[in-house]
C-alpha cells in the first residue's frame, strides 16, 4: 500500500510510462472546473504514472487552456468510484475495480483557473493523505 500524501507533487520524470496528448473542447464539468464556458477548446494529457518497478501506478489527465503556466496554490476533493474499461486496462485491472479519483485543480496567484487534472489511483493499493 503506498500513500499520496501531496497531490501537488511532481511525479519523477523517470517514472513516466505512455503518454497521449491531444485537443478537446470543454464538457460541462471541465468548464466549471476550469472557469471557462463549455465547448471551449483545451489541451489535454494523459499520462501513465509507473512505481519503481516499472509497472502502472495510477493514471493522471490534466485539461488546461493553453500552455503549461505556473501556480499559487491548489485545491482537491477525493472520491472512490469505479474504474472505466480503458483506466483498468491501462492499469492492468479488471474494469469496475474501485478507484481512488483526486479531482486537483492548480490556480495562480490572483486565484484564476492555471489547470485541473484528475488522478485515477487502484483503491486496493492507494490511500491519500491531504
Amino acid at each position: 500500500m503506498r500513500t499520496l500524501a501531496n497531490p501537488d507533487g511532481e511525479w519523477p520524470q523517470r517514472d513516466r510510462g505512455d503518454a497521449e496528448l491531444s485537443t478537446v473542447r470543454a464538457t460541462e464539468d471541465l468548464a466549471v472546473r476550469l472557469g471557462v464556458p463549455e465547448r471551449t477548446g483545451l489541451q489535454r494529457e494523459r499520462v501513465e504514472l509507473l512505481d519503481p518497478d516499472g509497472r502502472p501506478a495510477m493514471l493522471l489527465t490534466t485539461w488546461r487552456r493553453g500552455a503549461p503556466r505556473g501556480h499559487n496554490d491548489y485545491r482537491c476533493t477525493v472520491s472512490v468510484r469505479p474504474m472505466t474499461r480503458m483506466e483498468a486496462g491501462l492499469l492492468g485491472l479488471a474494469a469496475g475495480t474501485l478507484a481512488l479519483l483526486v479531482e486537483r485543480t492548480r490556480v495562480d496567484a490572483d486565484g484564476a483557473v492555471v489547470e485541473t487534472a484528475d488522478m485515477v489511483l487502484p483503491a486496493d493499493r492507494w490511500s491519500v493523505s491531504l
